[in-house]
């Protein structure tokens, strides 16, 4: 009694990879950075990614931002848009239901958290082959420093300069995520777990 154990969500990779290789509805300018995301301030702080692309358009650099997500925030986000004259840098284009095939098209993912748990986004990215750029939030630094991408402080500040590290640099992967692999290794602390 008492035992506990602590396993990840199964990744379905193959409807993944089927659902990103349908066209995208939406045409953006590249490098596009995506966040998919529930706008909500308080965890997700899509501000700090609104706040970066203005910083960076100030710096000269010429890129999109796409939001792809709804909730509580999504006018706020909408307002601040406005605000900051970003209109054609950052788009919000609502909720999707196949957010992959935007996802496939990104150059990177932005994760801008302030707290998060296990971020599934980031192994939709990983299995797309998408450098992600995330605070350092949850498992973010230990899957990232495994060659999946760049993380950056926990600040707005962290994240703009995450964003210019890439547009200054890229990234280039030097990992391959195997969902497969993944999903076995859940198995597998499940079946230890019964057996014990």
């Amino acid at each position: 009694s008492g035992k506990l154990v602590m396993a990840h969500n199964y990744i379905d990779g193959e409807d993944i990879l089927n659902k990103s290789s349908i066209p995208v509805d939406f045409k953006f300018k590249k490098p596009a950075f995506i966040s998919i995301v529930r706008c909500e301030e308080r965890s997700k702080r899509i501000s700090r990614i609104i706040k970066a692309s203005k910083k960076l358009v100030l710096d000269g650099y010429n890129f999109s931002s796409i939001i792809i997500g709804d909730g509580k925030d999504y006018e706020l986000y909408k307002k601040m848009v406005v605000d900051y004259e970003l209109e054609d840098i950052v788009y919000l284009i609502g909720r999707k239901s196949n957010p992959y095939c935007y996802l496939r098209k990104a150059d990177a993912m932005v994760l801008s958290s302030k707290y998060e748990g296990y971020g599934i986004v980031i192994d939709e990215a990983r299995i797309l082959n998408v450098p992600i750029i995330s605070t350092d939030v949850a498992d973010s630094k230990t899957i990232l420093n495994q060659g999946f991408g760049i993380v950056c402080e926990n600040s707005c500040d962290g994240v703009y300069k995450g964003m210019k590290e890439f547009l200054e640099k890229g990234y280039v992967i030097t990992n391959r995520f195997d969902y497969k692999s993944f999903n076995k290794e859940i198995d597998e602390a499940l079946e230890k777990f019964i057996e014990s």
